[in-house]
């Protein structure tokens, strides 16, 4: 067998480092956290806005009083390439390893997916697709982001290949619904949907009130009207 001297295996490393989807991935990154080197700058995008942040709490708090299963994730989807997720989870990996990187763990998945997610979340949101029920993705996907197992919050997982191709995912927050939540929910919807249809009776019989007596009032003036021919 032959031997690997020195300047072949500088060459095979060079090689592995500098591969064109690697490099794109190492660059993406290196510009994206030397940009953020100023602290103003970083703690607006750690903040976001306080629009966003209000919205997400308030859908939270919402969400946490329903009895639905709901999760909040992010994706990067990489179609067929599994080697572009490898690589992506190979950067990410690290900033996951500590608590008190998780602004930069978030903040570098979001710049990953914008420049290499093959999904419009990508480019639109940072792969963020916000809070969804259990359904409304595809089976495979929901059996991963519904995991705790599978995905432990605040960790990136992947590749995970579904029918759209191989993933990168992040789950934010998650909610499983209990069967007392799920019971309660219920109430509230019977209760809800008893005051919307007390609701639209008062308003038939308000409006059934209101056509009555504009017959009324057509009537009495014919028979005045009549009366005064008659005169």
């Amino acid at each position: 067998m032959p031997k690997t001297t020195p300047a072949k295996a500088r060459h095979y490393s060079l090689f592995f480092f500098f591969h064109p989807r690697r490099l794109a991935v190492v660059v993406s990154l290196l510009l994206f956290f030397s940009s953020s080197k100023s602290s103003q700058h970083e703690t607006h995008r750690i903040n976001y806005s306080g629009g966003i942040r209000f919205a997400r709490a308030k859908a939270k708090l919402n969400i946490k009083s329903s009895g639905i299963d709901m999760v909040h994730a992010s994706h990067i989807l990489c179609g067929q390439n599994r080697t572009l997720c490898e690589d992506v989870m190979e950067w990410l990996e690290p900033l996951a390893e500590n608590e008190a990187m998780r602004p930069k763990l978030e903040m570098g998945f979001e710049e990953l997916a914008r420049r290499f997610s093959r999904c419009p979340t990508g480019k639109r949101n940072g792969g963020d697709l916000g809070y969804f029920p259990r359904g409304e993705m595809t089976k495979d996907f929901d059996a991963i982001v519904f995991s705790e197992l599978a995905a432990p919050l605040h960790k990136p997982v992947g590749p995970h290949q579904t029918s759209n191709g191989f993933h990168v995912i992040m789950v934010h927050d998650r909610h499983l619904a209990n069967a007392e939540m799920r019971e309660q929910a219920r109430i509230a919807t019977e209760e809800a949907k008893k005051k919307r249809e007390e609701s639209l009776d008062r308003n038939m019989k308000k409006e059934q009130a209101k056509q009555e007596r504009k017959g009324a009032r057509a009537q009495a003036r014919q028979e005045r009207k009549s009366t005064h021919d008659e005169f």
